[in-house]
């Protein structure tokens, strides 16, 4: 059931924006803050470097004490379409958020949608992060974590990064930089992200920056493919394996892994890991024409110009002749589908791609 104007039969979504707001309030009052800021500097985060804007908060145990105090001012069901309480399986009007370390996630316009809320009971039926749940306030597919506060506090937003949770976001701000850390909330990247990342790039560059497992990989390469076709020029923080980026910085790494300039390519990620999944099969010519094959069918998806001006440093990686890689790349675009997304970011002044040993590292 959904919080609907008995006389229209919308979605009073007012109602949710104001509970949501109320909700944020009590959450990050000072004493909460100040649980949230315990814990960060536990996982190393200096979460006084963020400053007072970077709303932080705490959500006690207890069942009711959020319901409690919000009932006054607001119906069940309005707290229940927010997402901010649940029914319990005797029926009964429960918190959603228990335990956890709350970090509200703002709208376009700069108003609390909801939150994400970081488990400290430790019990094992209790998800990691529990997010908001779907509703006409809260929509995960086009809520970027960071993106309000980042572009509110720096009056000139510097290159995004792309991350995969909040930690990883709060961790990169607290350096001071002039990078922008965003995460998509606890959900799949969408062309929606995309466009929201794009808008807040002003050199239309980012960097993608996820754990560096084979999921945290996969993860990177796929939003670097939606932010490519909304028109950014994306390149990759490589990290070294189980290591995110909230670790990197805790460990004493430098900052700037996430900056453009120390980023691999999206092209040059790709042409590495299709190389090294062949394995030994790259000792035998079968292998590198996989391996070519595999690299000009992805070509066939940038614009030939610069598809062409990849044959070099792609024929030497492979070891194979420019002229067996000209024609397999040819033989892709004759293959290729009509493209249905985007066109590919093609500024002739940004560099799409390059040999790895001419990427800094």
């Amino acid at each position: 059931m959904t919080t609907t104007h008995p006389d229209t039969g919308h979605v009073d979504v007012s109602a949710l924006r104001d509970a949501t707001a109320a909700a944020a309030e009590i959450l990050t009052a000072r004493p909460r803050r100040a649980a949230a800021v315990s814990y960060l500097r536990q996982r190393g985060i200096d979460a006084h470097a963020l400053g007072e804007q970077w709303p932080l908060g705490y959500a006690p145990p207890g069942w009711t004490r959020l319901v409690d105090t919000l009932h006054g001012e607001f119906p069940d069901q309005v707290l229940l379409d927010a997402g901010l309480a649940q029914r319990s399986s005797r029926g009964t009007v429960i918190d959603t958020f228990r335990d956890r370390i709350m970090f509200p996630i703002h709208d376009v316009d700069g108003h609390v949608a909801g939150f994400i809320g970081r488990d400290l009971s430790g019990a094992p039926a209790a998800p990691k992060y529990l997010n908001t749940r779907q509703s006409a306030l809260f929509e995960k597919g086009s809520l970027l974590y960071g993106l309000h506060e980042g572009r509110t506090l720096n009056q000139s937003p510097g290159q995004p990064v792309v991350v995969e949770g909040p930690l990883d976001v709060l961790a990169i701000a607290a350096q001071n930089t002039d990078l922008l850390p965003v995460a998509a909330c606890g959900t799949a990247f969408t062309i929606s992200h995309a466009h929201l990342v794009a808008h807040a790039a002003p050199e239309h560059r980012v960097v993608v920056a996820m754990d560096g497992d084979t999921a945290g990989r996969s993860a990177a390469t796929t939003a670097g493919e939606i932010l490519r076709h909304a028109g950014l020029d994306v390149r990759i923080a490589v990290l070294p394996n189980g290591i995110d980026p909230a670790d990197h910085l805790a460990h004493g790494g430098r900052p700037d892994t996430f900056g453009y300039t120390n980023a691999l390519p999206l092209l040059t990620v790709y042409v590495e890991r299709t190389i090294a999944a062949q394995g030994d099969h790259m000792q035998w010519v079968e292998g590198r024409l996989h391996a070519a094959r595999a690299i000009a069918s992805y070509l066939s998806t940038y614009p030939v110009s610069h598809a062409a001006a990849q044959i070099g440093w792609i024929s030497q990686a492979l070891d194979i002749s420019p002229a067996t890689l000209t024609l397999e790349v040819a033989t892709a675009y004759r293959l290729a589908p009509s493209p249905t997304a985007l066109p590919a970011f093609t500024s002739p002044s940004v560099r799409l791609g390059g040999p790895p040993s001419a990427i800094a590292r």
